[in-house]
């Protein structure tokens, strides 16, 4: 494997593993608020309703068994943000953080989807100068990239459907939620007159995209890369900050360094510069 395709796998594992930190310290920080008698329907953000599902699903749960799972899995998160895990290590964590979706699969968003079944392809990324390594690799890689391209072919698809995003309605619908928007961010939109333009935008982003990574996969051209790139970190940065959905774009950011790996076939000026890493 070349050493710029490890790198890029290595800090894959670091964001990834950062961000399921992140989130599963902020799923058990909260400790009084397990302990009120709330539904679903009287959260009034995302982050407590995932606490409350969090702390529904393990009120019957051995507590013993609860402190071994939070210990070992935030000691194996930590452990392969510093060093390149190995595959019975990357399989830990893709099991470990499973069961954790698992409980709360009633408030998760696609993000969450998407970061289970990127660590699924993440158990199979080698470091070893085996070919057989080198070939599972590879797949794996495409595999991730693919499965971008299907998640952002089906968000445009079901958008497309919808009424209020051709009328250009929808973020101004999304705004209407105080659970998913931010009262002065919501305030200038709306008073400069912009959730049709962003509405639109969004969609634009989508296409560009998906015509990006098709090019990429299929064809192994990579036109307007940087376009792409700073739009989609535009587009999660504001889902981030104004949706109120930290978790997914941490998660999508994680990918994008998958997304925009290079490997010696998009490199050949290059080439002579690029490495055999050696098995850690």
């Amino acid at each position: 494997m070349t050493r710029a395709l490890t790198y890029y796998f290595f800090w894959f594992q670091r964001l990834a593993y950062t961000a399921l930190l992140i989130f599963f310290a902020y799923t058990l920080i909260d400790v009084d608020f397990f302990y009120f008698d709330q539904t679903l329907l009287n959260q009034t953000n995302f982050v407590q309703g995932v606490l409350y599902q969090f702390s529904h699903q393990l009120k019957d749960a051995n507590p013993f068994k609860i402190w071994v799972f939070i210990l070992v899995y935030a000691s194996a998160l930590i452990y392969g943000i510093i060093v390149k895990a190995h595959f019975f290590h990357r399989l830990l964590v893709w099991f470990f953080t499973l069961q954790l979706f698992s409980l709360l699969a009633e408030v998760l968003t696609g993000g969450h989807n998407l970061m289970l079944i990127l660590l699924f392809f993440h158990i199979f990324f080698f470091y070893s100068e085996k070919q057989a390594h080198q070939k599972v690799s590879r797949v794996m890689w495409w595999g991730a990239k693919n499965q971008f391209l299907w998640m952002y072919a089906w968000s445009l698809y079901f958008k497309l459907k919808g009424e209020d995003w051709m009328s250009g309605r929808a973020l101004e619908i999304v705004f209407s939620d105080k659970i998913y928007s931010v009262d002065w961010v919501t305030q200038i939109v709306q008073y400069l007159n912009l959730t049709e333009l962003f509405t639109y935008l969004i969609l634009f982003y989508h296409v560009i995209f998906i015509v990006y990574l098709s090019l990429d996969l299929f064809f192994r051209r990579r036109p307007f890369k940087n376009l792409v790139f700073m739009l989609g970190v535009s587009f999660h940065l504001s889902i981030a900050l104004v949706v109120g959905l930290p978790d997914f774009s941490l998660f999508v950011f994680a990918g994008y360094v998958l997304v925009f790996a290079q490997d010696r076939y998009i490199l050949p000026k290059y080439r002579s510069k690029l490495e055999i890493v050696q098995s850690p």
